[in-house]
């Protein structure tokens, strides 16, 4: 974003806020209430010939975050046509999710069979599953998608292999009954229940030679599902590897599979949700303040492209991050912490005078250039941040996320699918 585009919203709406903050604001209302277009029509500039929108969080545990994001997936979808809500999670279980739906299955057991866990089971996001429903109801949907090479614990556990198999058959019916293929399963199903020590004594190199093997038959089959089903074993084939020998293809595989979407899905609007620092672009610029923290994260984005640096090196102004940050409050999902009070010489200091609780920020270097933030993990960099990500919303107050146990502890007693199914 420019100071250019700064300057012409600030012209052309009255409500973008300035008082004793260090540039303009927007206030985008309480997330508490329901959405109002008023308090988000200001942004059509914003998002002028953009595709894809990044939604990001800080850490997974915030759940004001979800609120907000809720608020902002309304006028995307509503207002703007942007018509697929894509996650941070299984490829193959959100496109299952989407396919069941359609079937007539609701939203949220569909989320809990697809996403992980940290979403579909938390309080804050019900609103979400909520608000997919209601706009299937009214025949305005917003599909479901998935990014993330990482398995979704029951569709991928329970219908992956069985559903490919069904699929493979098609291609040679006889090595679906093969070793190789029990193998794969095993190996699959350890993954499913998260015994990762069993799945890597258990020889998964050979599986990633013979997913090679099943890729390159695939991709000479002329069948509509075909091209789904190679991309899955392309996950599959990046999960084993990352898990099973130690590489880290994961963001460079999360980009793939969105674009991959976008080849297959022409003229689709995509919502991404998952964490801001997958979304982040420039990530090798990023360091962190506090030396420790810098050695856990900020020399990893020294060393890894994120998912955000592919999208746009592919997508360039098409797509947009969004990210978030806040002055106080609590996080945490299982494990709830205190945020800290802002440091001197910080966004969320400069910004505490605003008279919003809830606004976006235009970013611009000439006022974030020399200023820390924290909108990864809550945690401050002392890059410039508008260098990383296009927007960022902030709010006064962050609130945690709140664990449903009592549906955390039904779904596990809802079917998932059937054998053949």
């Amino acid at each position: 974003m420019t100071a250019k585009t700064t300057i012409l919203i600030l012209c052309l709406f009255p409500c973008v806020l300035t008082a004793q903050t260090p540039a303009p604001i927007i206030d985008l209302g309480p997330v508490e209430e329901a959405y109002n277009l008023d308090d988000f029509k200001q942004l059509d500039a914003l998002f002028e010939g953009v595709e894809v929108v990044m939604l990001g969080e800080q850490s997974h545990g915030e759940g004001v975050v979800y609120q907000s994001k809720l608020k902002l997936i309304k006028y995307l979808h509503e207002q703007l046509g942007f018509d697929v809500l894509a996650f941070e999670s299984s490829f193959y279980g959100c496109d299952r999710a989407w396919r069941d739906m359609q079937e007539g299955l609701d939203a949220e057991t569909a989320l809990c069979n697809s996403l992980h866990q940290v979403w579909p089971y938390s309080e804050e996001f019900k609103g979400v599953s909520a608000y997919l429903d209601e706009q299937m109801k009214a025949g305005t949907p917003l599909q479901i998608a998935g990014f993330d090479p990482q398995l979704s614990f029951r569709y991928g556990r329970s219908c992956l292999l069985t559903e490919f198999a069904e699929f493979y058959v098609l291609v040679d019916s006889a090595e679906v009954t093969s070793a190789s293929w029990a193998h794969l399963k095993t190996n699959l199903e350890y993954l499913g229940d998260r015994d990762f020590r069993s799945f890597k004594k258990n020889d998964p190199a050979s599986d990633i030679a013979y997913l090679d093997k099943i890729i390159l038959r695939l991709r000479l089959v002329a069948h509509p599902a075909s091209a789904l089903w190679t991309q899955v074993a392309e996950n599959l084939k990046v999960y084993f590897s990352d898990v099973g020998l130690g590489t880290d293809n994961r963001d460079e595989m999360m980009a793939d599979n969105l674009l991959h979407f976008l080849r297959y899905n022409s003229g689709k609007k995509v919502i991404c949700w998952g964490a801001t620092s997958h979304f982040i672009f420039n990530s090798e610029t990023v360091r962190m303040k506090n030396p420790t923290h810098g050695l856990m994260g900020g020399n990893y984005y020294k060393r890894h492209q994120m998912m955000g640096d592919y999208v746009k090196d592919e997508l360039g102004p098409k797509a947009i991050t969004i990210g978030f940050s806040a002055i106080e409050g609590r996080y945490g999902f299982f494990r709830k912490k205190d945020l800290k009070p802002p440091k001197q010489g910080s966004l969320e200091a400069d910004f505490a005078s605003a008279e919003s609780d809830h606004f976006l920020i235009d970013l611009d270097s000439s006022f974030t250039k020399g200023r820390l933030s924290r909108p990864l993990g809550n945690l401050y960099i002392k890059t410039d941040v508008s260098q990383i990500m296009d927007l960022l919303i902030i709010h006064r107050v962050l609130t945690p996320s709140t664990l449903d146990r009592e549906l955390y502890e039904e779904v596990k007693q809802r079917p998932v699918c059937e054998e053949g199914s």
